[in-house]
């Protein structure tokens, strides 16, 4: 039950990312300069994904009981894989157009079309409608399947904090392990790395993480280590003035005050004069959705050696993260 809970809150965080990616300048951008394009598809799927996405407290509560439901939740998530796809690889051709315009403004042809995107505009299309008419079918379903919008209820899950609060453990291996890869040297240019500990609920990941964050060598090996427990409710401007709160607890305690009532170009902004040129730990235990993408801007001004470890209970968080080792599977 609580495996299925979770990944009905995953599947409302990924239809988050997708309505963000919606949303892009270069995505919007990239389809309205095509006259050929319908751009009516557009806010209609934006439109029929919100309708869904409405649904989703409801149809995560009564998949348990019913298993037609659990296979509706099943065809939305393969629709949101094949939008989040798509929207990529606009995203992709949006860079291109670009790089090609910048390497033909010296003869003035700059603000054209690439030749390879208008190629791309008529699968981009079809593409879209096939997304469209899948969704909309998952939507006309509500009434069947009796689904209804509902007020989303808060996580029963308590905040964690770096804190051990046992003692004898028993899992001194995966511990070796995961420190190894906190602490190993790696040969290309990437200054920071994202490590994962994936696993069921209640297994021990969040302790696991703990224990690795309290060791001595993991103390004497970073500049700097914060811990921020990543809740549901948590967005990109709150995320980002924890972590800037977090990473600045040796200064006065006034100054975090002023992180109040800031836009998320100031706190990231500010956050980045904090990080830069530091070798850092941040741990983000019980990472579930899509957040990091818009988080890690900051990040990449860290000192070499730097690292970021999340505990998620989902493969696909780390997808989404880029984890650049192999997630650790923290078994029974």
């Amino acid at each position: 039950m609580a495996l299925e809970m979770v990944a009905g809150a995953f599947l409302s965080a990924s239809l988050q990312v997708l309505f963000d990616r919606l949303a892009r300048p270069e995505v919007v951008d990239f389809l309205l300069r095509r006259k050929e394009f319908n751009h009516v598809l557009l806010k209609k799927l934006k439109i029929q994904l919100i309708s869904v996405n409405a649904l989703l407290n409801d149809a995560e509560e009564k998949q348990i009981t019913d298993p037609t439901v659990k296979e509706w939740l099943e065809e939305l998530e393969d629709a949101a894989y094949y939008a989040d796809d798509l929207l990529d690889e606009i995203a992709t051709d949006a860079l291109l157009d670009k790089l090609e315009a910048d390497e033909s403004s010296g003869s003035g042809t700059r603000g054209k079309v690439s030749k390879n995107s208008k190629k791309n505009v008529s699968g981009i299309e079809k593409r879209m409608k096939e997304i469209l008419e899948m969704v909309e079918f998952i939507a006309n379903q509500k009434d069947l399947l009796e689904l209804k919008v509902k007020e989303s209820v808060a996580s029963p899950r308590q905040p964690t904090t770096s804190l051990v609060h046992v003692s004898g453990y028993g899992r001194d291996e995966d511990k070796v392990k995961v420190l190894k890869m906190l602490r190993e040297e790696h040969d290309d240019s990437s200054n920071l790395h994202v490590i994962a500990i994936v696993g069921m609920g209640g297994i021990g990941k969040t302790t696991l993480a703990q224990l690795l964050y309290n060791d001595d060598r993991v103390e004497k090996h970073f500049d700097h280590k914060s811990w921020v427990y990543i809740s549901e409710r948590f967005d990109i401007s709150m995320a980002t003035k924890i972590v800037l709160t977090a990473v600045t607890d040796d200064y006065p305690a006034s100054q975090s005050s002023c992180y109040d009532n800031k836009d998320l170009d100031w706190l990231q902004n500010k956050l980045k004069k904090v990080l830069t040129g530091k070798k850092i730990l941040l741990v983000l235990d019980n990472m579930w959705n899509g957040i990091w993408e818009h988080m890690s801007p900051p990040f990449k001004h860290v000192a070499r050696g730097s690292r970021i470890l999340i505990t998620t209970r989902h493969d696909d968080v780390t997808k989404m993260m880029g984890t650049t080792s192999t997630p650790y599977h923290l078994g029974s």
